[in-house]
């Protein structure tokens, strides 16, 4: 190995990441009218926190989106400029910079979907879990000094986005309430201890064998871009604080903006003296008064009483503890939480439930279906009846034939929401727990049957019952989860199309269990979440549902099928033959620069 090898490492054609730098910048530009646009209405009439969230949303997939893309700019920059080389990258600030493109790329997606969404479903929520996690920055233990100063460098840049993202918002703080104060303090707080370490990391730069070397500078490094990078986000969505910080500091804020105390009242003057006043008695306690010695109060003013401090801000909640938007205990049955609510065994068993949930929205969104239903008195509450499992959910039933969801439930049926781990994956779905006495549908009599059908006594059941029930046709899913399979890229052309929209309805409809090809799929986004999985770019089956191609990053196992580091993948579901499918189609394996 010549000496040029030995002090800089493997290097790569910086031209392998041309492709993918085009493909960010056209998406960012896109943007540019639209944020401008908006921009300009909330600058005249409100304040970017008070919008809905798709906005919000819009917004910080843009900011996102745009960070990302600075920091692999200037990370390519600096690396060059410190081998010296032009077009040539170390090896491992090439894979850096490839994996911050792709993730500007998700970040694009995310807010072409927003951008959509802002006229149509204001409340439309990101398709991943927030605060999302910053970009990884694995310790390479052979890479050139040149990719540490680099890496540096990049961090420094994300830095001075996120200034740059909150002294924007401070030009128009007088529109908002006062109780955003805290969150301002919370964001500029973790931005002053981001900018803390970072500067020990910069003081190491300067000598670059103990940059290269030292994992714990590394790990320093990381944390910096994990704290500016959750304050980006925290400037486009305050809601993103986590409810003890921001509790607290409201309270500080609040306890700025006291009021002044009161001026103090002036002392009265008594009344003039006679000219020769008779001798006074001196009281307990009191110093004689004596003749002309002037006036003399009979008390001293009291100084103004201060307004008591503010309360203390109240301990948070277990749904406020793990980061939840709504109340822990609120897919516990009524009985059952007036009972578990204060034994700490169950609450131990309620919070091990929520941290293992990989997508805790999605579990309450199922609820709310059946909540909803509740409100419009098509389902109602068994009660007393509830699983006996965490989280300890509430026995249903159908008042009227109904469909929840992609479920469909006939009157006098009983069901519940199943949640729970299972295995390696998180599962969560409607369980049908039969019928109430009587209400169970018949079976149709035979012409000239005079009795009801015997049972099988060699299969202990009901064989035509199971026969019709297994025909019926499944539910085609609502528009909300008709496109959930489809790559978010794809989704606005599809729809466009009347012949697309068609294709899909058939799909669904050939579908025999429509909720376990759902489940299947949140069984790949909750690997995505994971960092286990990430999606390819604009790439996707061409086929209908057109679904997204993903990577993967670890070995993992996805419905059963154990897939390889950097192996491609995708959710093949499609009808051949009159049989319908859903199964993990494998594309290759990616090959990475050596």
């Amino acid at each position: 190995m010549s000496f040029w090898d030995r002090l800089t490492g493997k290097v790569v054609d910086v031209a392998g990441l041309g492709q993918k730098r085009r493909a960010v910048a056209t998406g960012i530009t896109a943007f540019d009218g639209p944020i401008s646009d908006l921009r300009l209405e909330m600058a005249i009439k409100s304040h970017p926190w008070l919008q809905n969230r798709a906005t919000t949303g819009f917004l910080l997939s843009t900011w996102a989106a745009q960070a990302l893309q600075d920091m692999a700019a200037i990370l390519e920059a600096t690396a060059q400029k410190q081998l010296g080389e032009p077009g040539k990258l170390p090896e491992a600030s090439f894979a850096l910079a490839d994996e911050l493109y792709d993730a500007a790329l998700r970040w694009i997606e995310f807010g072409q979907s927003a951008l959509i969404a802002m006229d149509a479903d204001p409340e439309y929520e990101l398709p991943v879990q927030l605060p999302a996690g910053p970009p990884r920055l694995e310790w390479v233990s052979e890479a050139p000094p040149a990719h540490f100063v680099a890496a540096i460098q990049a961090a420094v840049q994300l830095g001075t986005a996120v200034e740059d993202a909150l002294n924007n918002l401070q030009t128009d703080r007088s529109r908002l309430p006062r109780k955003y104060d805290g969150a301002f303090d919370t964001i500029s707080r973790a931005i002053r201890v981001a900018r803390a370490k970072l500067d020990q990391v910069e003081a190491a730069e300067s000598d670059r064998q103990a940059v290269r070397l030292s994992p714990d500078i590394w790990a320093m490094l990381q944390e910096v871009v994990r704290l500016y990078f959750l304050a980006g986000q925290q400037v486009a969505r305050p809601a993103l604080i986590d409810p003890r910080y921001d509790a607290a500091t409201q309270a500080a804020a609040r306890s700025r903006r006291l009021p002044p105390p009161p001026a103090q009242a002036p002392a009265q003057r008594a009344p003039a003296q006679p000219a020769d006043p008779a001798p006074q008695q001196a009281g307990p306690g009191r110093p004689p008064v004596q003749v002309g010695s002037g006036y003399a109060p009979r008390t001293m003013a009291r100084p103004a009483s201060l307004p008591p401090p503010p309360p203390p801000p109240p301990p948070p909640t277990l749904g406020e503890r793990l980061g939840l938007r709504f109340d822990a205990w609120e897919l516990t049955d009524t009985g059952a939480r007036s009972t578990y609510r204060n034994d700490p065994t169950r609450i131990a068993e309620l919070e091990a439930f929520w941290r293992a949930d990989t997508n805790p929205e999605e579990t309450h969104r199922l609820f709310g279906l059946i909540a909803a239903a509740g409100k419009a008195g098509q389902v109602a509450v068994r009660p007393g009846e509830f699983s006996k499992a965490c989280p300890w959910i509430s026995t249903f039933v159908a008042l009227a034939d109904v469909t929840i969801g992609t479920e469909q439930f006939r009157m006098g049926q009983l069901f519940t929401v199943k949640a729970g781990q299972e295995g390696a994956y998180f599962g969560r779905g409607f369980e049908r727990l039969g019928f109430i006495p009587g209400t169970q549908p018949g079976q149709a009599k035979p012409p000239g049957a005079a009795t009801q059908p015997r049972l099988d006594t060699q299969r202990h059941g009901e064989r035509t019952a199971r026969a019709s029930r297994t025909a019926a046709a499944p539910a085609v899913p609502s528009e909300d989860d008709l496109w959930r399979l489809t790559a978010a890229f794809q989704r606005p052309q599809r729809r466009a199309t009347p012949a697309d929209t068609s294709k899909l309805r058939q799909l669904w409809r050939a579908d025999p269990d429509p909720a376990r090809t759902i489940a299947f799929h949140d069984e790949v986004l909750a690997a995505v979440r994971a960092g286990n999985v990430r999606q390819q770019g604009d790439e996707c089956l061409r086929d209908c549902p057109w679904s997204q191609v993903y990577v993967a990053v670890n070995r993992v196992t996805i419905g059963g099928v154990q897939l390889e580091r950097n192996e491609k993948f995708a959710l093949q579901v499609d009808v051949k033959d009159g049989a319908f499918s859903r199964r993990i189609c494998r594309l290759g394996t990616i090959k990475t620069a050596s």
